[in-house]
């Protein structure tokens, strides 16, 4: 059975029952709405289905495939889950601060919803060997490669908290994580640590780069230059899916549901499409909001972090 198909019959098939995709919409951005259902469970399912991902987040499609085969890996989920927590997930020292949430939960939309993505690294490789603490990066690495061969990558950011918290975070993180440096910083250390064999060619023109630097002594501004002038050639894009999941009740009654849905987005769009962000990468790009307002996402952190320790 390959990758997609197993994800699909584990995780996408429940994920449909608890969560709701709806139409997006597109101003200056594309703003793309979800919600929980509304039942008495709502708290218990979402729990469920962040923590059977967990394992599907933190190990690549290939090594889920293999130690699947050799290990039982995903005989059961919550295992595999503990398992991810204690050889991948970072040691965050504080668990207000944990951003485990947002980016299960964003992984978990990706993975479902736009099935034309592979990883490009999985998020728990940011981190440095022996220790497990984290280097700091995007908080979603996935790429899409379509019929022609031309790439895009996915480069995402996830806030999980409060609506202000959410909207301050996402804005910070658009101005300060896509400038060249950390853009350029990033690439070179994926390409160095993904094994993906659909991105090979690309991963070694990048790989040809940082050796070249070496051996023709470049400086950082010319090996930021010689990198992006390599990815316009081979006609990459980017882009950049930002999830917002923050605490709304907005399930009370359900016939309202798609009324205050629409009034959520209304808010997000009028923060921002106001905005001019400080993106610097000369590369195609597109920002994509993922809405997603949640009953409690205190009470979801609190058994996830519960499940963590």
């Amino acid at each position: 059975m390959d990758y997609k198909t197993l994800y699909d019959n584990m995780i996408c098939q429940k994920t449909k029952i608890v969560i709701v995709k709806y139409q997006a919409s597109k101003n200056n951005f594309e703003y793309i709405p979800f919600s929980h259902h509304s039942n008495k469970n709502w708290l218990d399912d979402m729990y469920d289905l962040l923590i059977d991902n967990i394992v599907f987040y933190a190990f690549s499609e290939d090594e889920i495939l293999e130690r699947n085969k050799k290990i039982g890996l995903l005989n059961d989920l919550k295992i595999a889950a503990k398992y991810a927590c204690e050889n991948r997930l970072p040691k965050r020292k504080n668990p207000n601060t944990d951003g485990i949430v947002g980016e299960l939960l964003l992984d978990l939309l990706i993975q479902v919803y736009e099935v034309t993505c592979s990883k490009m690294l999985a998020r728990t490789k940011y981190n440095q060997m022996g220790d497990n603490s984290e280097i700091k990066g995007y908080d979603l690495l996935y790429f899409v490669k379509d019929e022609k061969g031309k790439i895009s990558m996915w480069l995402g950011q996830a806030k999980a908290g409060a609506y202000k918290y959410c909207k301050e975070g996402i804005r910070d993180d658009l101005n300060q994580k896509y400038i060249n440096k950390y853009f350029a910083d990033s690439m070179f250390y994926v390409a160095d640590k993904s094994d993906n064999l659909d991105l090979s060619y690309l991963l070694d023109g990048i790989n040809n780069i940082l050796f070249e630097a070496i051996d023709y002594k470049y400086k950082v501004d010319e090996k930021e230059k010689k990198l992006f002038e390599y990815l316009k050639k081979e006609n990459v894009s980017i882009k950049i899916p930002c999830l917002l999941a923050y605490t709304n009740d907005i399930y009370k009654c359900e016939s309202e549901l798609q009324m205050n849905i629409n009034e959520c987005i209304d808010s997000i769009k009028k923060y921002f499409d106001t905005k001019v962000f400080n993106i610097e990468i000369d590369i195609d790009y597109e920002i994509i909001f993922y809405v997603f307002p949640i009953k409690s996402v205190p009470e979801l952190r609190e058994k996830i972090m519960y499940f963590k320790r």
